[in-house]
């Protein structure tokens, strides 16, 4: 069940990267910001902490992003990190 669970958390993550590609990274909103939140509170619960940690990051920067004192720059670094993350993780 826990493993199922895992594949599924990083299909989301990779719907969602597909989807801010597409709108780039000056469309994120806080609606996203709150998805990643809890995207990372469910992979803390799998116990997969670096990736929770990664989320936390792209989260945490996405933020300041959409508040107004964020650089897209440091967005990209994390969501860049995430993405590799998610791709390493969803091969078999």
């Amino acid at each position: 069940m826990a493993l199922e669970q895992v594949y599924d958390g990083l299909q989301r993550l990779r719907s969602w990267f597909e989807e801010l590609l597409l709108r780039g990274t000056a469309q994120l909103t806080l609606k996203d910001i709150e998805w990643l939140e809890r995207e990372a509170e469910e992979a803390a619960r799998l116990q997969m902490d670096f990736l929770s940690t990664l989320l936390k990051q792209v989260a945490g920067e996405g933020r300041k992003m959409v508040l107004g004192g964020g650089e897209e720059q440091q967005l990209l670094l994390h969501s860049s990190r995430l993405y590799q993350y998610v791709q390493l993780a969803g091969q078999r």
